[in-house]
């Protein structure tokens, strides 16, 4: 896993020259105007769409959160207030990670767990009732 995730880094080190950067910016740029102009012309339709810098900002706040809580986690376990905080971010970054990792295997254990849900309803229901801490004992 080591080796795979120093390859997948070096490759993508070596595709960042000066040139590509443009493009991936001149990329950004388009696909910044395209989807402004959609949301314009969709607005009276759907209401409102989020422009893409506020998609950009949300993603890249979520990316934030989830590491601000995966080095408290490291830091002080479960304790950590950072972890506490922003717990969700960090299952959320750590699973989108995964998946553009070894998106086959994501997919499978997805699988598993919705086969494993619908056959334990009630154990589902008492932990979900748990984790939200409406659980009455």
């Amino acid at each position: 896993m080591h080796r795979q995730v120093w390859l997948t880094a070096r490759a993508l080190g070596l595709l960042a020259t000066k040139e590509n950067k443009d493009i991936l910016k001149d990329i950004g740029t388009n696909v910044k105007e395209k989807w402004d102009k959609f949301a314009e012309n969709l607005k009276p339709i759907l209401g409102f769409l989020p422009s893409f810098d506020n998609i950009v900002k949300f993603i890249g706040g979520s990316v934030t959160k989830g590491l601000t809580a995966i080095k408290g986690f490291t830091e002080s376990g479960f304790d950590s207030e950072e972890f506490k905080k922003n717990w969700g971010s960090a299952v959320g970054l750590l699973g989108s990670v995964a998946f553009l990792l070894m998106p086959g295997k994501f997919i499978r254990a997805l699988k598993f767990l919705a086969k494993f849900a619908f056959s334990k309803k009630k154990l589902v229901a008492t932990l979900a009732a748990l984790a939200a801490g409406t659980f009455a004992v």
